[in-house]
Parts: C-alpha cells; sequence; structure tokens
C-alpha cells in the first residue's frame, strides 16, 4: 500500500513536485518545465539509441534542438525560443504568434564534441518573461523566472532552480516509469568537500585579473592544495559544483577580453541555480552574474565566470578588492610621477627670459 502511494507521488508532473504556484492550472511556467522535462526524457532516449558512428556532434546538436523546440511549441505558451545555433526563433502554430510573454533560452547539447570521447554532456534552459516582446527585441525589462539543466550519462538528472520558491531540486530518471523523481531534501552547497577546482589552464598566461592569478596559485599550491578536474563540459562540471562545492572558474582573457561564457544561455541559468543553492556567481572582476543579466541587452553577450561555495567566492572576492586598491594606488602614483614632471618642465621655463623656440631647442 505504501508503495502504491510512492509510485504514485514520484509520477507526478515535475511543476507538481516543485511545489506552490507552479502546480496550479493553468500555470504556463508549469506546462514549460513539463514540456522541457517531457522533451529532455526524449532527447536522453535520442543520445542512447542513435549510432554516433552515423551523426556528426553537430547533427545530434541539431536533433537535439528540433526535439525541445516541438516540445515547447506543442505547449503554446512560449512566444519565442532563444537557442546558440539559431538566435530567435519565433513560436507559431498554423502561422499565428503566440502572444505570451515567456522566452525559453537553451543550449541543447553543450560541448557536443565530447560525445566523440564519451563524454557527459548536457542540455542548459532559463525560462525568461519579457514584457514588450518582440523579434530583434533589446531584452529590456526582463525576468529570469526558472532555470536547470540536465545530464546525460550513466544516469539521467534533471536540476531546476525556482525563483519564486527559492529552492533547487533534483531529480533522477526512472528507466521504468520513464520519469523524473524528486530529491527528497533540496540541493545545497555547503563548501567544497572534495576540495577541487574545475578550470582550463591552457590560456592561463593569458588570463586579464591579476586577482584570478593569486586565487588560483592559492588554491593551487597554498594550504588548501585543491586538485584539478576539468572535464570540458559545462553542464558536467556545474553538476559537481552542486554536489560537491567544487569551484568552477572560467576567466576572461586577451582572446575573450569580456570572457568566454554567454550571459543568457549559460552563465545567468548557472549562476540562479548556485546562488539559491547557497553558493556565489560573479565575473572575475566581483561583478554579480545576477546583475549583469539584468542589464544585458544583447543575445551575443559574453562574461567570464566564478561558480562555488561561499568560502570560496568570499576568498576570490577578497583578492578581487585587494588587486583593484592595488591597481588605484598605482594609477595615483603614475599621475602623480606625471604631474611632478610637468611642474619640474616648467620650472625651467620659467627660469629664462623667454621659453626658445622650436629651432633654438633643436640648436641645442
Amino acid at each position: 500500500m505504501n508503495l502504491t502511494r510512492k509510485s504514485s507521488t514520484f509520477s507526478m508532473p515535475v511543476s507538481m513536485s516543485l511545489g506552490g504556484p507552479l502546480n496550479k492550472s493553468p500555470s504556463t511556467v508549469g506546462s514549460l518545465i513539463d514540456a522541457l522535462a517531457d522533451a529532455l526524457l526524449a532527447v536522453a532516449d535520442f543520445l542512447s539509441s542513435c549510432r554516433l558512428s552515423d551523426y556528426t556532434p553537430e547533427q545530434v546538436e541539431e536533433e537535439a534542438e528540433n526535439i525541445i523546440i516541438e516540445k515547447l511549441r506543442a505547449t503554446k505558451k512560449i512566444a519565442m525560443c532563444l537557442t546558440k545555433g539559431k538566435d530567435w526563433i519565433q513560436m507559431e502554430e498554423d502561422g499565428e504568434r503566440n502572444d505570451s510573454s515567456f522566452v525559453v533560452a537553451f543550449d541543447a547539447i553543450d560541448s557536443p564534441q565530447n560525445l566523440l570521447s564519451d563524454f557527459p554532456v548536457g542540455t542548459l534552459f532559463a525560462i525568461y518573461k519579457i514584457n514588450d516582446l518582440h523579434v530583434g527585441s533589446e531584452l529590456e525589462n526582463k525576468q529570469l523566472v526558472l532555470s536547470g539543466y540536465s545530464l546525460y550519462g550513466s544516469s539521467q538528472s534533471l536540476v531546476v532552480a525556482s525563483k519564486e520558491h527559492r529552492r533547487v531540486t533534483r531529480f533522477v530518471r526512472d528507466q521504468e516509469m520513464r520519469k523524473f523523481i524528486p530529491s527528497q531534501k533540496p540541493v545545497k552547497i555547503l563548501g567544497n568537500k572534495l576540495g577541487t577546482l574545475a578550470v582550463d589552464m591552457r590560456n592561463l598566461k593569458a588570463w586579464n585579473s591579476d586577482a584570478v592569478r593569486t586565487f588560483f596559485s592559492s588554491v593551487a599550491s597554498g594550504k588548501k592544495q585543491y586538485d584539478h578536474r576539468c572535464t570540458g563540459s559545462f553542464v558536467a562540471d556545474l553538476h559537481s559544483t552542486l554536489m560537491t562545492g567544487r569551484t568552477l572558474l572560467i576567466p576572461a582573457d586577451t582572446a575573450y577580453p569580456d570572457g568566454p561564457v554567454n550571459l543568457l544561455l549559460k552563465a545567468g541559468p548557472a549562476a540562479c541555480i548556485v546562488s539559491l543553492a547557497g553558493g556565489k556567481a560573479f565575473t572575475d572582476e566581483g561583478e554579480s552574474i545576477e546583475d549583469r543579466v539584468q542589464v544585458c541587452t544583447s543575445l551575443s553577450d559574453q562574461t567570464s565566470l566564478f561558480l562555488g561555495c561561499e568560502e570560496d567566492a568570499n576568498e576570490l572576492q577578497r583578492l578581487v578588492k585587494l588587486s583593484s586598491t592595488l591597481r588605484q594606488v598605482s594609477e595615483e602614483l603614475n599621475n602623480d610621477e606625471k604631474v611632478s614632471k610637468e611642474r619640474k618642465a616648467r620650472g625651467s621655463w620659467s627660469t629664462l627670459a623667454s621659453p626658445p623656440c622650436g629651432r633654438e631647442l633643436i640648436a641645442t
């Protein structure tokens, strides 16, 4: 009897498991997250059934993208999709535009080249509410309502962060029921449990931030001596940050002065998830990612990114402030030196009856 009740509870839609207003009908956000959950199950089925030798990674990504778009279109509650490859996709049904103010932004297959090496891949998504929405919109007055990701591997996980409920819920796929089963407790980042750092060190010498270099040196060879474990898959590293508190660091460098991470498709959703789980998310200059999302007006805006537990975040922010102070002091000293030289130059000319002209200067 208890088993029957348990199965019935676990087989409810994802929106019902989140609780609160999302489970009231009709709920646009509830319908969208349920459609996304169904689409992500279908993407996982496709990945497990297709012969990757018959597809390029780009073809797999395109098919996954089409699966998600069709599931969302069927809800008739979304105005547009925003994707990595196609930018704006207007949702129309029988030639009629949907007047909804909701936009779903998603990266269908993060790091698709990982498929060639059997590395884990995932889908990252966010639901935005945007007033006065139209194609080519400047994305003003937007609100990130809900974000999440699905990680595909030996098992399929779905993680959903709801701003309205201020919680992060993890679901695991039940293969027999083909449903997502929610975990009993909200996801919380309590610290860097394993002492690990996910960072791509190939561009170490090109990093723009002195604070990031100092932070990396302190955790790599200082008292903490973190291990380096980077999968090359953003979703997989994000998942490790949630599950173990691992620090994920993607700095800006000379090739990407603003950073290499798309703000609306990746950094914004990831920051929402980590922040609601008790961690912190900001740029390598200490600016809040969520604040940057609010002022973002372009689909192509990029950023650097720090995701991690509060302890590591506080240390990096301390170094950012210290670096900023040292830079300011250095600029002031340089300005003082420049002013001093100018004064000395003016003083030497004032001792002459009249300043020499250009020819006289050359002659001397």
